[in-house]
């Protein structure tokens, strides 16, 4: 059962955590690469170092340019016209949406987790 106010989980939602060795890494970088992108447009490598630095995660460049196809498709994210060598993108209404509904549901974790260690 869902409780209201918490947004919901669908077959949609991309980014997954798995424990490895006792340190929750993400399978899937897509919240990653729309919060990289939510302060302004990016080309792929702006986009791997902004993460290297908020995030402390390498991404490869067949991971990242994995996930830029697959948030393209999603309309998550869109090319930007460019006269650059290289392309930058742009984060979409709805990819800020699902943003905050990804962040929202990380925030609930984060919070609930917090909570339970104070009363442990």
């Amino acid at each position: 059962m869902q409780e209201s106010g918490n947004p919901r989980l669908d077959e949609q939602a991309t980014t997954q955590y798995v424990i490895t060795q006792d340190v929750v890494t993400m399978q899937d970088p897509t919240i990653l690469i729309l919060a990289s992108l939510a302060d302004g447009d990016k080309h792929g490598y702006a986009i791997m170092e902004d993460i290297r630095i908020f995030a402390g995660i390498r991404l490869g460049p067949g991971t990242l340019y994995g996930a830029i196809c697959r948030l393209e498709q999603r309309g998550w994210i869109r090319a930007v016209k460019s006269e650059a060598r290289r392309q930058p993108y742009r984060i979409t209404a709805e990819g800020s949406q699902h943003l905050k509904e990804q962040l929202a549901l990380l925030g609930q974790v984060v919070r609930t987790g917090n909570r339970r260690m104070r009363e442990a």
